[in-house]
């Protein structure tokens, strides 16, 4: 027996909601105009998920923010900030000048680079700690010479870079966090996390001399907005050296045709099935006893699910 993940369509879906809300008979065609409706109202249901707590845990992820100094808001999203999950990490063998387009790593640096599939074809995004304390972004340029350390860029650096200066290389931003859950703050890519606070909206536009830079973040608030999540720290960084690691939730893939898998774990598909075929029940104004079953079976499936959709937390009791 295989123990293997399998897939479902959104047009196995679809099909399994028609058909068990009496909509569509089991043998019968399913017209386009009934795709249609149900299709919509699948990307309904997904959407409306993500508003609900505790369906989390398959797509929460780790995602790093270097800090700018001075810099109290970060437009998190595809377009924004230089924030990411998949990356590599080096630092600078060489002293490097201004207008210099090649950088100097450790072979070991280099090898993990071409590991994290980086340097072949260019593109990736790059950013290099100056001597200023900021971080210069700019694109990474196809690195034949990374084996022995060395990495290519588009641009040349606007200032000094020095010996032991932090790089990152990433070639995609994180999505628009639906939620962000967790914040730890780092003086640098080695160094030990500490928790950040999370602050309400109120707290944090109350918070005085919220420009006044510091070595320490210690509280954070984030907005989702609509296309770029706004993430604000108090108080901002002194250096480019600090980082944010934080715990996210990613927003909920949504099909675009009927042949693209439902990125859900297995253990939902039943729950997403009962819920689609509820909600077009709905629209369908089906029986009312039928729809009572079936709201009933969307119910208990998704507590089934969201049961095992939960973190444990071990706890310890002592006597007095």
């Amino acid at each position: 027996m295989s123990t293997a993940i399998y897939n479902k369509t959104a047009g196995d879906l679809i099909r399994a909601a028609l058909r068990d809300a009496s909509i569509v008979a089991v043998g019968i065609p399913i017209q386009g105009e009934d795709w249609s409706i149900a299709e919509s109202t699948l990307n309904d249901v997904l959407s409306h998920w993500q508003a609900k707590l505790g369906i989390n845990l398959w797509r929460e992820t780790e995602a790093l923010l270097p800090l700018n100094p001075d810099q109290i808001e970060y437009d998190l999203g595809p377009d924004g900030d230089h924030c990411f999950t998949d990356y590599a990490y080096a630092t600078t063998t060489l002293i490097r000048s201004t207008m210099d387009s090649t950088l100097f790593v450790s072979p070991a640096d280099g090898a993990a680079i071409i590991a994290a599939g980086f340097g072949s074809t260019g593109g990736e995004n790059i950013g290099i700690e100056l001597d200023d304390g900021t971080r210069f972004w700019t694109f990474m340029d196809v690195s034949p010479g990374l084996s022995g350390g060395g990495i290519q860029i588009y641009d040349g650096l606007p200032s000094g870079a020095a010996v032991g200066s932090s790089i990152y290389i990433y070639r995609n931003a994180i999505d628009r966090p639906v939620r962000v859950l967790d914040v730890r703050h780092s003086f640098s890519q080695t160094t030990n996390e500490t928790p950040v606070l999370q602050t309400s909206r109120q707290q944090y536009y109350q918070t005085p001399n919220k420009t006044d830079s510091s070595s320490s973040v210690t509280e954070w608030y984030y907005s989702p907005q609509l296309e770029l999540g706004k993430f604000s720290v108090w108080p901002p960084a002194s250096t480019c050296k600090n980082i944010l690691r934080f715990t996210f939730v990613k927003p909920q893939y949504i099909p675009e045709d009927q042949s693209e898998n439902i990125l859900i774990p297995n253990e939902w598909f039943l729950p997403l099935k009962w819920a689609l075929a509820s909600e077009l029940g709905v629209t369908y104004a089906i029986a009312s006893d039928r729809l009572v079953m079936i709201e009933n079976k969307a119910a208990t499936s998704l507590d089934a699910a969201m049961s095992n959709d939960v973190e444990v937390d071990y706890f310890s009791i002592q006597p007095d």
